[in-house]
C-alpha cells in the first residue's frame, strides 16, 4: 500500500472544494486502489470523519514534513490554488508544500488545477521552477495551460483535463426526496448560487428582481449556499430584497447537493462549482462571471456568461433563464452529448498517477 498526501483548499466548508476532494478520492480508489490518501485539512478531525481517511492539520509544519517523509508522493489540487486574487500568501503556501515534497525526493503531481489570475509577476518564476520539477501536470482549462506556458512551463508537459467533480456520484434518490420534502421543494426548482464580491451588491439586487418575476410566473426558487457561512449571508441578502417567497437550502454535503441539483430545471450560478455540479447532473447552467475561471468553464460548453457582477442586466438574465427553461429538453440533450468526453478527461489525472506508480 502506497501513501499519497493530498494538498488543497480542504476543511473550509466550501462545497466546491469538498466535492473536488471527494471526486479525487473516488478517482484514486477507482484507478489506483493500492494508494492510501492522506489529506491536509484546515479541520482534520472533520475531514477524517467525513471521508473516512487520515487527515493532518494543514497549518502545522512539523506534521506536514513528517507526513511527506512517510508518503510515496504528493498531489496538489484540484481547484484554484495558484491565484493571488484572494491574497498574497495563497500561492506561497501551496508552492511550499510542493517544494517540501520535492526536497524529500517525493514525486509530485498537479491535479486538475485552475491556475490564475496571478497578478504579481514575481510569482511566475517560482511557479515555473516548482512545476518543472513535478512528475505530472494537469490543468482544468486551456487558459491555465497557456498561463503556465507564459511562465516558462513547457506546453507539451501540461495535460488539459476537466474538473474531477464531473465524475462525482450524487446521493441516493431516497435521501434526495427526503431532503426535498423537508425543504418543501414541491416542483423542479430554479436554483441560484450567489456570493458577495468586493463592494458591489447591485448584481444581487438584479438577481432578486429576476427571482421575484419568475416566482410570479409559477416557478419555485431555491438558493444554494456553496461556501458557508459567506454564501448564506449573500443568499439572505437576495431574499431580503425580494417581495416573493423563496427558500435558502440548509447545509448538506456535496453528494446531497448534487442530488438536489439533478431534480432542478436549471442553475443560475456565480460559484464555479455550482455550474460544474449542474453540468455533472446534466442540468443547464447560466453563469454570472466574477472571475475568468467562470468564463473558462463555460467555454468548454460553448457558452458565455449571461453577464458579470459589474454589468448584470435584468432583461438579459430574465430572458436567458426563460429561454433555457422553455427549451429544457433540447438543452439537456446538448449537455448529454458533451458529458462523456468531459467525464473521461476528469479521470485522466488519476490514470496518469496510476501509470507513474506502475512504471516506478
Amino acid at each position: 500500500m502506497k501513501k499519497i498526501l493530498i494538498s488543497g483548499y480542504y476543511g473550509f466548508d466550501n462545497a466546491g472544494d469538498e466535492a473536488v476532494l471527494q471526486a479525487i478520492l473516488d478517482s484514486l480508489k477507482k484507478e489506483v486502489p493500492y494508494v492510501k490518501p492522506i489529506v491536509l485539512s484546515a479541520n482534520p478531525d472533520k475531514t477524517a470523519k467525513e471521508y473516512n481517511i487520515e487527515a493532518i492539520n494543514r497549518f502545522k509544519l512539523k506534521a506536514i514534513i513528517k507526513a511527506i517523509k512517510e508518503a510515496d508522493g504528493l498531489i496538489s489540487g484540484g481547484g484554484s490554488l495558484l491565484q493571488d486574487e484572494t491574497g498574497i500568501f495563497t500561492i506561497p503556501y501551496y508552492l511550499v508544500v510542493i517544494k517540501l515534497a520535492q526536497f524529500y525526493g517525493k514525486p509530485t503531481f498537479i491535479y486538475a488545477q485552475g491556475v490564475g489570475p496571478v497578478k504579481r509577476k514575481f510569482f511566475y518564476s517560482l511557479i515555473s521552477h516548482t512545476f518543472r520539477k513535478t512528475k505530472y501536470i494537469s490543468v482544468r482549462d486551456r487558459e491555465s495551460a497557456l498561463l503556465l506556458n507564459s511562465m516558462g512551463v513547457p506546453i507539451n508537459t501540461i495535460d488539459i483535463v476537466a474538473d474531477p467533480v464531473l465524475n462525482l456520484v450524487p446521493a441516493k434518490k431516497e435521501r434526495v426526496e427526503e431532503i426535498m420534502q423537508k425543504e418543501n421543494i414541491i416542483q423542479p426548482p430554479i436554483l441560484i448560487s450567489v456570493r458577495f464580491w468586493k463592494n458591489n451588491k447591485e448584481y444581487l439586487e438584479t438577481i432578486a428582481k429576476v427571482a421575484d418575476q419568475l416566482i410570479k410566473q409559477g416557478e419555485q426558487i431555491v438558493l444554494i449556499p456553496m461556501h458557508e457561512p459567506n454564501d448564506r449571508h449573500a443568499s439572505e441578502y437576495v431574499i431580503n430584497r425580494m417581495n416573493e417567497e423563496a427558500t435558502i437550502l440548509e447545509a448538506y454535503d456535496e453528494r446531497e447537493i448534487l442530488g438536489i441539483i439533478a431534480e432542478s430545471k436549471c442553475m443560475i450560478g456565480m460559484r464555479l462549482h455550482a455550474l460544474i455540479f449542474a453540468t455533472a447532473m446534466g442540468v443547464p447552467a447560466i453563469g454570472i462571471s466574477y472571475d475568468p475561471k467562470i468564463d473558462q468553464f463555460l467555454a468548454k460548453l460553448n457558452q458565455t456568461p449571461v453577464g458579470t457582477v459589474d454589468d448584470l442586466d435584468f432583461t438579459t438574465l430574465y430572458d436567458q433563464i426563460k429561454h433555457v427553461i422553455t427549451h429544457l429538453e433540447e438543452n439537456k440533450q446538448e449537455l448529454d452529448k458533451k458529458l462523456p468526453q468531459l467525464k473521461e478527461l476528469a479521470y485522466r489525472p488519476a490514470k496518469s498517477i496510476e501509470e507513474f506508480f506502475k512504471e516506478n
